[in-house]
């Protein structure tokens, strides 16, 4: 399975733990619980294509809770680290974080009634990355939005 298809799965569970949760309203632990599962989804996607944990690392030496409905993916995360396979190739940014640029880009031009090629170089210096990798970003985005 490709990055972008896990990470869609993935996001997809994350959807429904949000939308449980705004449906029946919960209070204390189930609450933190559907709070930090977007935490953990982003937590969860770095260590899948890095290889790298510390951001998950963090969120359970806090002992932020987790929701039940990501311990599978949690359980994928551990496998892959533990045997040293990626599932796809590394990418210098989550699928999630991707759509984080693209929704600035998008907000910004719209703000500043600038040019795209404007927003895209101030979100890479703003982001210390190279202006090509935001532009790709941009446009997989941008084809994703149309589907």
């Amino acid at each position: 399975m490709k990055n972008s298809e896990y990470s869609a799965s993935l996001q997809a569970v994350v959807r429904q733990i949000i939308d449980e949760g705004l449906a029946n309203p919960k209070h204390g632990l189930e609450l933190r619980m559907i709070q930090s599962s977007l935490d953990y989804l982003q937590a969860i996607e770095v260590a899948l294509e890095s290889g790298k944990c510390e951001h998950l690392n963090k969120l359970f030496k806090k002992e932020i809770p987790i929701h039940p409905k990501l311990l599978p993916a949690l359980s994928d995360c551990i496998n892959a680290i533990q045997h040293g396979t990626q599932i796809g190739r590394p990418s210098a940014f989550t699928p999630t974080q991707e759509e984080i640029i693209y929704d600035e880009i998008r907000h910004r031009k719209e703000l500043n009634d600038s040019n795209i090629t404007d927003e895209i170089g101030d979100v890479a210096f703003d982001i210390n990355s190279n202006e090509s990798t935001v532009r790709r970003i941009w446009s997989r985005q941008k084809k994703a939005q149309k589907k």
